[in-house]
């Protein structure tokens, strides 16, 4: 049997799922605005294909015995509109257990990634 990869955490993010909430998302929100109207299908081909290259963001979240680690996600990475209450608590569950979501609206591409 073929082990999955996964990635242990340091001692600070171990601590940041444990306390993580709808009170205290800990998210931190980029937005770009681009030249021309943003079309969905390229922005998912491109973020998959950069995540084929960066196996680090290519994760999910997994709770251990004693402590939270990342493993390997092979599932796809879904983008998504923009949603009218942006701000708050974002599940990781709702993008195939990613850690951050990509969004876009109109010109305007938001990367929404967990502390």
């Amino acid at each position: 049997m073929k082990r999955k990869n996964w990635y242990p955490l340091d001692n600070a993010a171990k601590l940041y799922p444990a306390v993580s909430n709808a009170r205290r998302p800990y998210q931190f929100f980029f937005s770009a605005l681009m030249a021309e109207e943003v079309r969905k299908e390229s922005l998912e081909l491109a973020v998959n294909r950069i995540l084929a290259r960066v196996p680090t963001f290519r994760t999910r979240l997994k709770k251990g015995i004693f402590w939270y680690y990342l493993e390997e996600n092979k599932l796809p990475f879904l983008v998504r509109e923009e949603p009218a209450d942006f701000l708050g608590y974002r599940d990781a569950r709702e993008n195939n257990d990613y850690l951050f979501s990509v969004y876009y609206r109109a010109n305007k591409i938001t990367l929404v990634c967990f502390n």
